[in-house]
């Protein structure tokens, strides 16, 4: 069984959301940002799957992770509020695959203090759900 392309997918529907790209423009990075990354910008990635296996047909249910990273709380606010936007009950395309399902299920709230330097994250965990097209 091949895997639907779940990355490409959603950095398709981040970076095609015009509020997403007013703030970070194309600063959407997949795992991890480069060092030399200006705030704001977002990362995501696969924080878990699982290929249930309950039904006839092959199905997945992932949660993917997008990070919402900037300067202040209200920037991470804002920034967080254009992905869940971008994503809640959104429907990704997936090469032989359909998107029945996608809609985001937490929101975390971190503050780091890096050498003096605060960061403001707003973490979002989204819930994809999906079936092999027949």
């Amino acid at each position: 069984m091949a895997l639907p392309g779940l990355d490409a997918a959603v950095r398709t529907l981040l970076v095609g959301s015009a509020p997403v790209t007013e703030i970070v423009g194309q600063k959407v990075y997949n795992l991890q940002a480069p060092a030399s990354a200006a705030l704001p910008y977002l990362i995501f990635y696969q924080a878990s799957g699982v290929l249930p296996n309950a039904q006839p047909r092959d199905t997945l249910n992932h949660v993917f992770r997008v990070e919402a990273r900037a300067s202040s709380g209200t920037g991470a606010i804002t920034l967080a509020g254009a992905v869940f936007d971008a994503l809640h009950e959104q429907v990704l395309t997936l090469s032989g695959w359909t998107n029945y399902w996608m809609v985001v299920t937490n929101e975390t709230v971190f503050i780091e203090n890096v050498d003096g330097v605060q960061y403001y994250r707003r973490v979002h965990d989204i819930r994809i759900k999906a079936s092999k097209n027949s």
